[in-house]
């Protein structure tokens, strides 16, 4: 992706942006901890961190228990924030640097890997956007989706 960017880059300009749009569960780490799209998010020829939000915002509560407050609040807690579930639905503390909805801590903090080497990330070093930002039109959509 790093040489197609650079492709790509060649060809629209140095005036257009440019990005990849990561999904909500892959523009971290992926689950070993490898920083895989650290490479790709500090090429010169990325301009800033793309990411798909469809992020889980609610436990398994029916339609009618959802509220604005609760969806609120599961932008920054619950499910992927503070905790994860297991195989039977027992909740786990999370570290924030395995939290996926934790985007904060992931831009504010350097990266490092399993093998206790740095990636290139800087705090910081480029602004975020999301690039899709939503739920699909389904009963009980802020729910998790997949993983």
């Amino acid at each position: 992706m790093i040489d197609l960017a650079s492709k790509v880059k060649s060809l629209v300009g140095e005036k257009v942006e440019l990005t990849y749009a990561a999904n909500w569960d892959e523009y971290y780490h992926t689950e070993g901890g490898w920083y895989h799209l650290d490479k790709l998010w500090v090429s010169p020829d990325i301009s800033f961190i793309g990411i798909n939000a469809y992020f889980p915002l609610t436990d398994n509560l029916l339609q009618k228990e959802i509220t604005y407050k609760i969806i609120r609040k599961g932008w920054e807690g619950g499910e992927y924030f503070d905790y994860f579930k297991d195989t039977k639905g027992a909740k786990h503390p999370l570290a924030p640097e395995w939290a996926i909805k934790n985007i904060e801590y992931w831009w504010k903090n350097y990266h490092i890997n399993p093998d206790v080497k740095y990636t290139d990330w800087k705090p910081k070093m480029k602004r975020i956007a999301f690039t899709e930002l939503g739920f699909p039109s389904i009963d009980g959509c802020t729910k998790p989706l997949y993983i």
